[in-house]
């Protein structure tokens, strides 16, 4: 997965989002995250269940939450916010 444009080429290209990241910082590659003891944070929250539902998951999103999302990351870019990351050259 491309973690570092992970809201375009993961929400807004497959139309999904994890909810509940329970580290601090934006969602990243998770051999990025940064020690065992986050890992394992991770790795809990993923695992746990909690009323039913765990409190880290992927959820689909409805094309209103998804066109919401794109255009939310749009205007963050206008405003000169890193959205995209333009890929390296070869």
């Amino acid at each position: 997965m491309n973690y570092i444009n992970y809201k375009c080429s993961i929400v807004e290209h497959c139309g999904v989002a994890l909810v509940g990241w329970p580290l601090s910082g934006p969602v990243c590659n998770p051999s990025k995250v940064g020690g065992r003891a986050k890992v394992q944070k991770l790795l809990n929250a993923l695992q746990r269940e909690h009323q039913h539902s765990k409190s880290c998951h992927w959820v689909v999103l409805s094309e209103e939450e998804l066109v919401q999302r794109m255009t939310e990351n749009q205007a963050h870019h206008t405003r000169g916010e890193v959205v995209y990351v333009a890929r390296k050259k070869r």
